[in-house]
């Protein structure tokens, strides 16, 4: 999607890659710009009977949470942002 809107409010844009080989499930990517900030995100996961071989990765940049809780409750107080990167593998 390269242009999200609701009515004249430009929301942002987005992109998600999904694939299924092999009984591998992959998402990769699925990526999130709008004026609140950046998601981005990847995983991939082989689902076994005794164990399943996965993998995470999350980005979220500069992400405006006060924004997101002003559009539920316009006299929100609530400000910042949050940054968290995110990593993981298992086998």
């Amino acid at each position: 999607m390269d242009d999200v809107r609701s009515g004249s409010d430009e929301l942002g844009r987005g992109e998600l890659g999904v694939s299924l080989v092999d009984g591998r499930i992959d998402v990769d990517p699925l990526r999130l710009e709008s004026e609140l900030g950046r998601l981005e995100l990847q995983s991939s996961v082989k689902p076994g009977q005794a164990a399943s071989d996965a993998a995470l990765r999350l980005e979220i940049e500069d992400f405006d949470l006060g924004a997101l809780l002003r559009l539920s409750d316009p006299d929100s107080r609530i400000g910042g942002e949050v940054n968290v990167a995110i990593d993981v593998t298992s086998s």
